[in-house]
């Protein structure tokens, strides 16, 4: 709300300065513009083949928006909506229980998934998820 009023009162003040000639508008130059493409559902998926500290960055640009997606192995798709990184070795590709938390597995590292949304249902922990989902126990 702060913010809303102040831009509304520089933006008035700026067009005023307009108006009397003491400042002048300029349009961007065309050089140095970045356009941004939207974003489609392969943009969200968390890819097993990217780094984890690149998923975590993923994770946290989507988020609260649109949010990422990871590929189970049934082929479902969870929401993750928060993770870390981690550090267990040999996990790429795999996502698994370790130790009562979820774990995906990338080309570097893995994340541990925090917060998820399954698909339909609603946001909520991740050890939540895991106590009705004992199939990713890796015993």
């Amino acid at each position: 709300g702060r913010l809303t009023d102040l831009g509304a009162r520089l933006l008035t003040e700026a067009l005023l300065m307009a108006d009397v000639g003491s400042i002048e508008f300029s349009p961007q130059p065309s050089e140095g513009e970045t356009y941004a493409e939207r974003i489609v559902a392969a943009d969200r998926i968390l890819d097993p083949a990217m780094s984890a500290t690149d998923a975590e960055r993923k994770i946290r640009a989507l988020r609260p928006h649109i949010g990422a997606r990871l590929m189970l192995p049934s082929g479902e798709f969870l929401g993750v909506r928060e993770g870390l990184v981690a550090d267990p070795g040999a996990l790429a590709g795999e996502v698994r229980e370790v130790d009562g938390e979820l774990l995906a597995g990338f080309s570097s590292g893995a994340l541990r998934i925090t917060r998820l949304i399954p698909a339909g249902g609603r946001e909520m922990d991740a050890s939540e998820w895991l106590r009705g989902h004992p199939a990713l126990d890796p015993s």
